[in-house]
């Protein structure tokens, strides 16, 4: 892989620290999650309300995407947790890689870098979005990779493959998550639970959609804090 990223990410860094106002303006986009997921869940609500579309099969689509969008994030935390441990461009000093203005050394510390779970959950809602509706799902897929992918790839966060390898996985499970029979499977449960308690279902897609845009940082946050605690007791 060392082949083909390394001249690419010595390529890319070489424009780093030429522009305060440009660096600051990527270091910006790669920790707002507003503007990350935050805009790809904005596109799922919007096709949710859309009108004139096919309720139950739309509907049915981008539920069966949410999971596997979560699906896809656990794939990716599982591959790099079970893959050998792969230094960030910018921790990794036989790169000689020049930090961005904003950026900082102990950023992401001891994560490794293979794959990116950022390209993988997101990746998974604009193939979804895209096999849903053309014309939103242009505009999720590139929002993914000009505004959530490249500037992790210039910040050195991750090599390009661990992008691409990010990617194929959502894709794969973008365009698994709309198979016909997968998705209806997942969604008449959900439908069910619609039709019943219209209030509670969608106060828990909103949390839902809310975790994806945030990737999960907070419960992520509370988990660990809850394992440090049971850790400390036994």
């Amino acid at each position: 892989m060392d082949t083909y990223d390394i001249p690419i990410v010595r390529f890319v860094n070489q424009f780093s620290q030429r522009s305060h106002v440009f660096d600051l303006a990527v270091y910006h986009f790669f920790w707002n999650n507003m503007l990350k997921g935050g805009i790809l869940s904005a596109l799922v609500w919007w096709v949710w309300f859309q009108r004139g579309k096919s309720d139950f099969s739309v509907r049915a689509r981008l539920t069966s995407t949410i999971v596997f969008s979560v699906l896809a994030v656990a794939v990716a935390r599982g591959m790099a947790l079970l893959c050998p441990y792969r230094s960030r461009p910018f921790h990794t000093p036989s790169l000689g890689f020049k930090l961005t203005f904003g950026m900082s050394q102990e950023t992401l510390e001891h994560w490794s870098s293979f794959p990116s779970d950022h390209a993988a959950l997101f990746f998974t809602l604009a193939t979804g979005l895209y096999c849903i509706e053309r014309r939103i799902g242009c505009i999720a897929l590139a929002h993914t990779f000009v505004f959530i992918c490249l500037p992790r790839l210039y910040l050195g966060v991750h090599y390009p493959t661990d992008l691409l390898a990010g990617a194929m996985i959502g894709i794969g499970m973008g365009w698994c998550a709309c198979r016909p029979k997968i998705s209806l499977r997942i969604y008449r449960p959900a439908a069910l639970w619609r039709e019943r308690h219209e209030g509670s279902f969608y106060a828990a897609l909103f949390l839902l959609t809310y975790q994806i845009a945030d990737l999960f940082e907070h419960t992520r946050g509370i988990l660990s804090a809850a394992i440090k605690a049971l850790t400390k007791q036994v």
